[in-house]
């Protein structure tokens, strides 16, 4: 146990205010009396008499808090301290005493936080400093999951740069608690370098690894991307939804290859036919090298269209329809979910993995239940809830989707 008398200094010490010599011989007798005798009697009666001369006087208010810490009273020092200390961040020997009452009232972030501030001067704050530094942190981190509970991202972030300086910006405790505030906040780009920092640090784990890849490809690294994706999927080669991700992300890495009409697809919110035909066309391997036929020709409206070359070679794959009876494509209306699934289905037909889309590729017109059905037990969709067949379907939706369907291998 440090004796209180290691927490005090004379009340002199740092204080930048007036004093004249009758109240520094004060202070000083009273002081000496308590660091060296305990005389805690002495220096309350000393303090009394200077506060009665002059009221809410700092150092007098120090000498009794002193007094109070070394009679084990830290509550009552705390009281005495609390409602000036903040303001003067020169006075040292306040300072230190402040740093003690908060540690032994169990505010160990506080205290450790004052403790930084004095450890250069003061051996006594480095030595308490390294002391309260763990308890601090968790204190810290308590206080950031709270913050971040109750919706309050600046405070979370706040405890979150005090646990960075009690640590390093590099520890695995200050990326994890930079992750959890940018997470909250939907700060993708704080999010991926602190996965990043993990990551070097050697997490591994499967969650880390598979967002951290979705953010390299969105924000930074499509190589680093596809490379942590391979890596799982080795690692877990059956595993259908890490297939379906690789396939994504190639589509994806495939895309920053191609023009840039074309990569914009893919931040798109909506689509429509003719942007999903253009889809089809660059990421679908062997769309581009199918030759042009005629079919596609009867629809009027793709004529002189932006997407023109691109509709009637999927057209012609048999990949998207034209109307019979109209004979239009609509190129620029939105693509429901079940014409996208439509076109996805086609796609798998023609994997290793693809049985199971062949019989409704093949239908002259699926319905949409059909539709839902065979996606879902394709694995393009997870689930047959996520269908909703009249839904629109935005660029990374589609590309989800073509990914899945691209994905499908035979299984023995």
């Amino acid at each position: 146990m440090v004796p209180p008398n290691a927490f005090l200094l004379p009340p002199t010490e740092g204080w930048a205010g007036a004093l004249d010599g009758a109240q520094r011989e004060a202070l000083n007798g009273a002081f000496t009396a308590l660091s060296r005798e305990g005389d805690t009697a002495a220096a309350l009666a000393a303090a009394d008499a200077l506060l009665a001369q002059t009221p809410d006087y700092p150092p007098a208010l120090l000498l009794a808090a002193q007094a109070e810490l070394v009679r084990n009273a830290p509550a009552e020092a705390r009281k005495l301290l609390e409602s000036w200390v903040g303001g003067l961040p020169s006075y040292r020997a306040a300072r230190l005493l402040w740093a003690r009452v908060l540690e032994l009232g169990g505010d160990a972030a506080g205290a450790h936080a004052e403790y930084r501030q004095l450890a250069g001067d003061l051996p006594i704050a480095s030595e308490r400093a390294r002391a309260t530094r763990e308890p601090a942190v968790a204190a810290a981190q308590a206080a950031l999951a709270s913050a971040l509970a109750a919706g309050r991202i600046d405070q979370a972030r706040s405890w979150a740069d005090r646990i960075a300086e009690w640590e390093s910006p590099d520890s695995t405790v200050a990326l994890d608690a930079r992750l959890a505030v940018a997470r909250a906040a939907g700060d993708e780009q704080t999010e991926l370098e602190a996965l990043r920092g993990l990551h070097d640090r050697g997490r591994s784990d499967r969650e880390l690894l598979e967002r951290l890849a979705a953010l390299e490809l969105e924000h930074g690294d499509a190589d680093q991307a596809l490379h942590l994706l391979e890596g799982l999927v080795a690692d877990a080669p059956e595993d259908e939804a890490l297939r379906s991700q690789l396939a994504a992300a190639q589509l994806r890495f495939r895309l920053r290859l191609l023009p840039e009409n074309v990569q914009k697809l893919a931040a798109r919110p909506e689509l429509s036919r003719g942007d999903y035909a253009a889809l089809l066309y660059w990421v679908v391997p062997g769309v581009r090298l199918q030759p042009q036929g005629g079919s596609a020709r009867i629809a009027s409206d793709v004529i002189d269209h932006r997407w023109q070359q691109e509709i009637i070679r999927v057209v012609n794959r048999g990949l998207m329809r034209v109307d019979a009876e109209m004979h239009r494509f609509e190129p620029d209306r939105p693509i429901t979910r079940t014409e996208a699934l439509r076109g996805a289905l086609e796609v798998a037909a023609g994997r290793p993995g693809g049985d199971c889309a062949r019989g409704v590729a093949a239908s002259p017109s699926p319905g949409a239940t059909l539709l839902c059905d065979a996606a879902t037990r394709c694995g393009i969709l997870a689930d047959a809830a996520e269908c909703l067949p009249q839904a629109r379907l935005s660029g990374g939706e589609a590309l989800e989707i073509l990914g899945r369907a691209l994905s499908l291998q035979k299984t023995e």
